[in-house]
């Protein structure tokens, strides 16, 4: 993953780059719905032990600072952009733009609405609190770094719809 952040960081440095403001955007979300959260669910897996054991503030404490970090390093990543490329980010979506977002969208729907299933309507029966919080996070990262990544992979493939 930080490969391809440097990747695009040595891309965006050439302004005459192939790749599109839209797909610079895509890599920036993806950055940042990904690498905040990497160590939280690794310290909830690794470290934190059982949940009910634990505070509450132990919990929201690091899903704060999580979700501070994707919001500041989403923040930044756009003002970046959007200062950097600022004639491409007011150009109007076309063909390419709308096919790639109806496509990437339609399979992160799809992930969003089977991980609200599993957790709305399964895990209430044998869960509850933090350990139904958690899977509720987890899938709808899951869907927004599907969405991402795939509106990145339909760039870099070169999506005629």
């Amino acid at each position: 993953m930080m490969s391809c952040i440097f990747a695009l960081m040595e891309a965006t440095s050439d302004t005459t780059s192939t790749i599109s403001y839209r797909e610079r955007v895509a890599w920036v979300s993806l950055a940042a719905f990904t690498l905040p959260y990497i160590p939280y669910f690794a310290w909830l897996r690794f470290k934190a032990g059982p949940v009910a054991d634990m505070p509450v503030l132990q919990l929201v404490l690091p899903f704060a600072l999580a979700a501070g970090s994707s919001a500041v390093l989403y923040g930044l990543g756009r003002l970046w952009l959007w200062l950097r490329f600022r004639d491409d980010a007011r150009l109007p979506l076309d063909e390419r733009d709308r096919a790639i977002a109806r496509r990437s969208l339609s399979v992160a729907y799809g992930i969003l609405i089977a991980g609200m299933i599993v957790v709305g309507g399964l895990m209430p029966f044998s869960r509850a609190g933090w350990e139904i919080v958690h899977p509720t996070v987890a899938f709808i990262l899951l869907a927004e770094i599907v969405n991402h990544g795939t509106t990145v992979w339909l760039y870099r493939r070169g999506c005629h719809d």
